[in-house]
């Protein structure tokens, strides 16, 4: 049992989004809820209202007058409850069932759906537990149990006390990471070639900055790195001063002993056709620099030295001397 912990937020996070996909009754009302699931949801996907507790739809005093005016002529032990069966029956089979809204108070807890319709359950019974609330797959490790106005809560988020936007955002992530994978394993080699060189020569330099960095973060293969090896080294050494950056650190992510070479003479390529931008000599020996080719770095500072003027000073060349060539 967890304690401290806020109620609100963890059956926020169990139920809203969710929609309704079943219910029975036996001695109580058993609701089921689902949400759209994949492999890393790191919320429930199926979770179970069972209700013990008195409970009904919308305010209560509409509530006993539609039960009284259903219910008036016929002899039933417990009226509102096929009043309540036909009311779940119409909001299971809407297009509006999704749960938004939950609020907890001292004595009621209340599910606003995206239809406006609204259930409310009282928070004690006469007998014993009023509701609980199950996951039921994928972990079942999210439970909360209401009994006389105090809440029992598992959870493996509660004590970190996370927000349900934080969540969210986790699970958009993660089917990020998903698509990412397929796309690098399943694109055919030309479709990702001309993707990619499109992406990287996009007119707008925040679509430019975006591809470069999904390179560097890794989610962007370095095999699809590879197909556009030319490119990304010219972005590296001529690009706007982020795309460089990060240009650099996808390189990082090759296989030095197959690509060094290449790299090495496309960076030369690239200088001898831009010898009039001083700025390429900077990113050029710093490319270099980070990547490790220390012997490469040497001779490119010997070749263009008269270009290198003001661009290290003693320390810088100590440093490099220091350098362990990759």
């Amino acid at each position: 049992m967890q304690k401290n912990i806020d109620v609100n937020k963890v059956v926020g996070l169990m139920l809203e989004g969710t929609v309704l996909d079943k219910f029975t009754f036996h001695t109580g009302f058993e609701l089921t809820f689902s949400r759209i699931s994949n492999e890393d949801n790191v919320l429930p996907i199926i979770i179970k209202l069972n209700i013990e507790t008195k409970w009904w739809f919308g305010e209560f005093d509409e509530w006993n007058q539609k039960v009284k005016n259903c219910t008036e002529k016929l002899n039933i032990v417990e009226p509102d409850e096929p009043v309540l069966a036909f009311e779940l029956a119409v909001l299971r089979w809407s297009e509006e069932s999704m749960v938004e809204k939950v609020s907890i108070e001292k004595d009621y807890t209340t599910l606003t759906f995206s239809c406006g319709k609204s259930i409310t359950l009282q928070n004690y019974d006469e007998i014993g537990c009023a509701w609980e609330l199950i996951e039921c797959y994928p972990n079942n490790s999210w439970s909360v149990i209401c009994e006389n106005g105090e809440f029992e809560i598992t959870s493996p988020y509660a004590d970190m006390n996370y927000s349900k936007e934080w969540i969210e955002f986790i699970n958009k992530k993660k089917e990020f990471e998903k698509a990412s994978f397929y796309y690098n394993n399943n694109v055919d080699e030309n479709k990702k070639k001309n993707d990619l060189k499109n992406a990287l020569y996009d007119m707008e330099l925040l679509n430019q900055l975006s591809v470069i960095r999904l390179m560097g973060e890794g989610y962007i293969f370095p095999d699809s790195i590879e197909l556009v090896l030319e490119d990304v080294v010219k972005m590296a050494i001529t690009g706007h001063e982020e795309c460089a950056g990060w240009a650099g650190v996808a390189l990082n992510h090759l296989n030095m002993k197959k690509w060094k070479k290449k790299i090495t003479e496309l960076i030369i390529f690239y200088t001898e056709c831009n010898r009039n931008d001083s700025s390429v000599f900077h990113y050029s020996w710093l490319l270099l620099y980070k990547l490790g080719f220390k012997n490469a770095l040497k001779e490119y500072i010997e070749k263009y030295k008269e270009y290198m003027v003001g661009e290290l000073d003693e320390n810088d060349l100590l440093e490099i001397d220091n350098m362990v060539e990759r």
